[in-house]
């Protein structure tokens, strides 16, 4: 039988674990939007007709990287919250230790950025993969139509 110093740890040791997971997933989220979107600045800068060849590739692929990274926080959300319960379950309550987790809005205010960040980031992937695509394709459609001899308004 574990005495209450050892669950309190083992308890206080997996909460730590699931945050560090989280801010490693969210930190290399970022950091691989942010080459992303840097090489996307790159492309259209030096090449804009790569760039709309691969526009919605490229949003498809910020798409599913945001959401994998948001199945990943929550799934370290649903264990942190399973430790959570367990604690709750046993009853645990330490006197001369502070509870290893906040209360729950803690907890709320907590979880919102670690969710809202890959949620913005699936949003902004779908604008610039397809609004942007289709801001492109218009574009190039009127171009061409002021080209054309017809759509010239007439000599005076």
């Amino acid at each position: 039988m574990c005495d209450q110093k050892e669950i309190y740890d083992a308890v206080a040791d997996q909460i730590k674990r699931e945050d560090e997971n989280v801010a490693k997933r969210i930190n290399w989220f970022l950091t691989s939007q942010a080459f992303i979107l840097t090489g996307l600045g790159l492309i259209a800068d030096r090449n804009p007709l790569l760039l709309q060849g691969i526009i919605k590739q490229v949003g498809v692929l910020g798409m599913i990287i945001s959401f994998g990274v948001l199945l990943g926080v929550l799934g370290a959300e649903f264990s942190t919250k399973s430790i959570k319960d367990f604690w709750d379950r046993n009853s645990l309550i330490m006197t001369c230790y502070p509870q290893p987790f906040g209360g729950k809005w803690a907890f709320i205010f907590g979880i919102i950025p670690r969710i809202l960040i890959p949620v913005v980031f699936t949003v902004i992937w779908y604008i610039v993969g397809f609004e942007s695509a289709n801001l492109i394709e218009e574009l190039k459609q009127n171009r061409a139509g002021l080209a054309t001899p017809e759509a010239a308004p007439p000599a005076s």
